[in-house]
């Protein structure tokens, strides 16, 4: 048998829970408030739809490119 317990702690089964009740909500908050700041940027401050596309695409990358080394660093 390996060393790993068969039965997760009180804790860590809240602490489990707690980081997907956060994920899920963020992923909500992120999809429904992407077309908005859209509209809101083209309406509000006259942005035109390319530059409103380039800033939008520019986060995205951007969030891809910093999540696995912040993931890995917060693994250490």
């Amino acid at each position: 048998m390996t060393g790993i317990p068969l039965l997760a702690s009180h804790a860590d089964r809240r602490n489990t829970l707690s980081l997907d009740s956060l994920n899920f909500f963020l992923a909500d908050v992120r999809d429904g408030l992407g077309p908005y700041l859209a509209i809101y940027l083209l309406a509000v401050h006259k942005w035109d739809p390319a530059s409103i596309g380039v800033v939008m695409t520019i986060a995205g990358i951007a969030g891809l490119l910093t999540q696995t080394p912040a993931g890995a660093l917060i693994d250490r």
